[in-house]
């Protein structure tokens, strides 16, 4: 059965389709575009696959932290089409992880592919040109989201050579000088807000902006058995985000 995937944890937002092996995306990015955006997106997509919100077989969503409209939208979109489709499942995800996993498969890694192709930073470095890049064994990524003032929300994981993620950072909201302390030589970083990190030598830690937010990594990280293990099932009437980071208590009320 289809599997739509959507993202809306900030100024991103990002829809993707998964239907007869085919995946297809959608996303524009700018402020206050979600609430018009998204349910045009998600009907362009249904269109081009043929479906409709019927069909579904299940939703993927970037359930936080981040932004307080986007989420809410998200969420509140996500509650008004399943409701008709009471068989369609409801998986949630954190934000930061899966714009980890999105930054980790932008550097032309897979699960099961080994560390050391060639990444592509937000400046256009090579492997060669950026250290950290083909490094061998695990690689951590910090995930962040602009929480404005002298915060981010971050979160930071290690990815082994198979895909296989041991969370380093759980997603909290953290000063600046906190996260700062705790990048590394060959750290990749992503998401939004880290520009404002001093100190950060993009020669030594490749960087993933915005390309790192999509609803397309939900629905790979989905698929695949290493990084299934991040998403809960939800009932969606009593889905509840986490805005501020963490998932401290379960998501689904």
């Amino acid at each position: 059965a289809p599997v739509l995937a959507i993202e809306t944890s900030t100024r991103v937002c990002s829809a993707a389709l998964q239907c007869g092996g085919r995946l297809t995306g959608r996303t524009r990015t700018g402020v206050g575009i979600h609430a018009s955006g998204l349910p045009s997106m998600v009907r362009e997509l249904f269109e081009q696959a043929g479906i409709a919100a019927g069909d579904l077989g299940a939703v993927l969503l970037a359930g936080g932290p981040g932004s307080y409209t986007g989420l809410r939208i998200g969420v509140s979109f996500v509650k008004g089409l399943l409701l008709p489709v009471p068989r369609a499942a409801l998986h949630a995800a954190g934000s930061l992880p899966m714009m980890a996993i999105g930054a980790w498969l932008k550097m032309g890694l897979a699960p099961g592919a080994g560390v050391g192709g060639e990444a592509l930073n937000e400046e256009g470095l090579t492997g060669q040109e950026s250290s950290g890049s083909r490094n061998r064994g695990p690689v951590r990524v910090h995930a962040t989201i602009d929480a404005r003032r002298q915060h981010l929300y971050s979160w930071c994981g290690e990815f082994a050579s198979d895909g296989r993620v041991d969370e380093v950072f759980p997603a909290a909201v953290r000063p600046l000088e906190q996260i700062e302390q705790g990048l590394r030589p060959g750290d990749v970083v992503c998401g939004t807000g880290w520009e404002r990190l001093e100190g950060l030598d993009r020669r030594v830690h490749p960087t993933f902006g915005e390309s790192a937010i999509r609803a397309e990594t939900l629905l790979r990280a989905f698929a695949e058995p290493v990084w299934k293990t991040w998403f809960m099932s939800c009932k969606p009437s009593d889905f509840v985000p986490d805005y501020l980071g963490g998932y401290g208590a379960p998501p689904c009320g």
